[in-house]
Parts: C-alpha cells; sequence; structure tokens
C-alpha cells in the first residue's frame, strides 16, 4: 500500500463553523470542528476521530486549508496527526488539489519500544512523521523515559532511520540528538528554550506559560522544563534560536 492507494472510509458530520475574519483579499476565513469514524482497510486500524481545521478561500479561486486532530483506535491507541490541502475550486463546488498528511509519535516509557513498528506502519501511507518525548509536570512521572542509556538507544534508532527515509522523518538529526539530555531549562523556568518564539493560547485567548502546554493560571501546575521532550521548541534549538 503506499501514497495514492485507498486507505480508509470515512462517515462523519461537522461541530462547529464560524467566519473569523472577512479581508479584500483574503475573502474569508473560516474555522471548522469536526467528528468522525474510520473504517480502515488493510492494516490501517478503525476508530474515531476528531479534529479542527482553518479553511482560506482566495478570490482566484485557490483554497489553502490546515487541520489537526486525534485519531483513537478501537484498541485505544491515540495518535495525533496534521493535514495541510492547497487546491482550486472547480465546477460543482468540489476541490481539486494536493493533501499533505503528517503524523507523530510522543515517546513514553510504555511505547518507546514500538517506534520502529510505527514508523514502518506509516511508511508510504502519510508524507510524513514526527517524533518527540513525553513531557512531565512532576518528579517520578511514570510515563517519563529518564535521561541515559534506554532513551540514547531511542535517539540513535530515530537518527539511523533519518538517514534511510530524510524525506519521511521530520526531525532533523540535530533536534534528535538535544533529546539526550536537558536542552530546555532549570527546574520549571525556560532559560535555552525560545518559550517567546510560539504564542500560545488556551481556550479563552489567555497566554499559556511558560510554553504551550502550560496553563493561563498562575497557580497552575508547570512542565518541567529540565526534562523537557517537546519537538516544536528543541527544533528551533537546534536551528540556532534561543532563549534570552
Amino acid at each position: 500500500m503506499g501514497l495514492g492507494d485507498k486507505l480508509f472510509d470515512e462517515a462523519g458530520r461537522i461541530l462547529g463553523f464560524k467566519i473569523t475574519k472577512v479581508l479584500p483579499v483574503e475573502e474569508t476565513t473560516m474555522e471548522i470542528s469536526f467528528a468522525s469514524e474510520i473504517i480502515g482497510t488493510g492494516r490501517v486500524p478503525s476508530g474515531n476521530n476528531m479534529g479542527s481545521g482553518v479553511i482560506i478561500p482566495y478570490p482566484h479561486g485557490m483554497v489553502d486549508g490546515s487541520y489537526q486532530g486525534a485519531f483513537t483506535t478501537a484498541e485505544r491507541e491515540q495518535f495525533l496527526w496534521w493535514a495541510n490541502e492547497k487546491g482550486k475550486i472547480i465546477q460543482g463546488g468540489k476541490v481539486k488539489g494536493r493533501n499533505c498528511i503528517w503524523t507523530s509519535m510522543t515517546i513514553n516509557s510504555l511505547n518507546y519500544s514500538s517506534v520502529q513498528e510505527l514508523t514502518d506502519e506509516w511508511l508510504g501511507k502519510v508524507n510524513k512523521i514526527g517524533f518527540q518525548f513525553h513531557t512531565p509536570f512532576v518528579k517520578g512521572d511514570p510515563l517519563m523515559l529518564p535521561f541515559g542509556e534506554r532513551s540514547n538507544n531511542i535517539v540513535d534508532m530515530i537518527i539511523e532511520m533519518k538517514k534511510k527515509y530524510p524525506k519521511f522523518i521530520d526531525n532533523p538529526a540535530k533536534q534528535l540528538s538535544l533529546m539526550k539530555g536537558n536542552w530546555g531549562g532549570i527546574g520549571t523556568t525556560p532559560v535555552q528554550c525560545p518559550s517567546w518564539a510560539i504564542l500560545s493560547l488556551d481556550h479563552m485567548g489567555r497566554t499559556k506559560q511558560p510554553c504551550c502546554i502550560g496553563s493561563a493560571d498562575s497557580k497552575g501546575i508547570k512542565p518541567i522544563c529540565e526534562e523537557c521532550g517537546l519537538g516544536c521548541y528543541s527544533v528551533l534549538v537546534a536551528q540556532g534560536i534561543r532563549g534570552a
């Protein structure tokens, strides 16, 4: 099974829809949320999907859409996914274009042994896969994969897969190498981490601290920066963007 082959049947419904912006050039910006049931074919699992996205139709007929969500299989495994589409509205209101589908894996103490299996499973079915590590909020979190030989071996394995599948594995090797130790900060305070580079808001539009998995509540529990495994910030550090 490869790109272009049918992977699943899907039936669902729109949960929410609103127009958030109207501009002279970008005619409208629309936000949607949706839920669906996935019936997989072959080795693709069945399950339930929930997601949201932003759609921008342009005056010249082009459409730009970005979507993200969570897919939960019948066996209760959960995957996060991202997708982007660029297309053109043709006769009948249909969109003709190319889709780009990404998936990701957050590695923890329970699933670290399935990294290779997951990569092989999705190779050829999605465009890219990205990896990050579980970030704890408390010391001794049982899901945390501690720094050391076991986590280093996982990082080295992903780096080798990156060499074999450079266009499929999204993480740069330099970013992956950061995951072998503390790259983010001290305690719950970001130091090297450029947390300022991503504006993170909660459902009420309040800024989350110290980063995207934190809370807008100043008394809320904070992630432990010195054991951070987040990909969105570590890739910035790997590219040379550092905290103040």
